[in-house]
């Protein structure tokens, strides 16, 4: 059992729409979909109750959002400016786990 907690994040509507305003190749769509199908996952401090949830969000949604616009965009002088915990908090879906294990098992060979 690790003392950590975990949130998800899947990116939503307004994310989409800003990735489509560099997207030259076509492919924020597909990008999208991957990122809703196949979410990152992020260990964070641990919390037992929606208080204590909405803290842990609250001191790490900036880093949170940074991850998800480098994922795409490097340069962060093209990200959206100003960006406040409202937006981040319309921009993804959060998916929240108080509990999280490690089951020990290291490598596993898939052949």
């Amino acid at each position: 059992m690790l003392n950590r907690s975990a949130i998800l994040l899947r990116p939503l509507s307004p994310f989409l729409q800003w990735l489509s305003l560099d997207d030259m190749e076509g492919l924020a769509k597909t990008v999208i979909e991957d990122m809703r199908a196949d979410p990152h996952i992020y260990l964070v401090p641990e919390f037992e109750d929606q208080a204590s949830r909405d803290a842990v969000v609250k001191s790490c949604w900036a880093e949170l959002f940074e991850e998800a616009l480098e994922g795409w965009l490097v340069d962060d002088s093209g990200w959206p400016p100003n960006r406040t915990l409202k937006m981040f908090l319309e921009w993804f879906e959060i998916e929240t786990f108080t509990t999280v294990e490690d089951m020990g098992f290291g490598e596993v060979s898939l052949v």
